[in-house]
């Protein structure tokens, strides 16, 4: 009889250790994200992941938190998290430094980095308008199974005074239900 029950023992041990791996396994945050963070962290998640002092957000940004000085390579970024209405991860946004002096390089490499990374873009648009609107604008995509990433590039004059940007984003790829495309 006690030979039975130490085999039942084991028996349910190891099922629930498997319950336990498939719940882990299934937990949509282990799916998609940015660095070392995953998309549908919460706030206080996110903070020990990057070990950041994020920014508390302000009036106009409510789900949005902050957090500076982030490098890739040589290029310097404002890093720009946000959070759903369940105050889960579902954007972020790095912003290139705005004193860096050649933009046009940092553009250049981080699209070089991500193409190596995920392959062509799915989109790649070039808009020069600098004869009516004074700006050139460049765009690339990358569309992965959990994420959407998006490279930005843009140059513009206002007042006869240059304005420069490069800005990636990534963002998780929600489930709107089903789909006909």
């Amino acid at each position: 009889m006690m030979e039975k029950n130490k085999i039942w023992f084991n028996v349910f041990i190891f099922a629930f250790i498997c319950c336990i791996n498939i719940i882990i396994a299934s937990d949509s945050r282990a799916e998609g994200g940015w660095y070392k963070v995953k998309w549908g962290m919460t706030i206080d998640e996110v903070r020990v992941a990057l070990k950041e002092d994020l920014s508390e957000p302000t009036q106009l940004k409510l789900e949005e938190y902050k957090f500076s000085g982030f490098t890739i390579e040589k290029y310097s970024f404002d890093v720009y998290m946000n959070f759903d209405s369940q105050k889960r991860l579902s954007k972020v946004l790095l912003r290139l430094d705005k004193t860096e002096p050649d933009q046009y390089k940092c553009f250049l490499f981080l699209e070089n980095a991500l193409k190596k990374k995920y392959g062509a873009p799915s989109l790649s648009k070039h808009r020069d308008t600098s004869k009516n609107l004074d700006d050139l604008n460049e765009k690339r995509e990358w569309v992965t199974q959990d994420t959407l990433i998006v490279l930005n590039r843009l140059d513009m004059i206002i007042c006869r005074k240059k304005f420069s940007g490069v800005n990636l984003t990534y963002q998780a790829r929600s489930n709107t239900g089903e789909s006909k495309l």
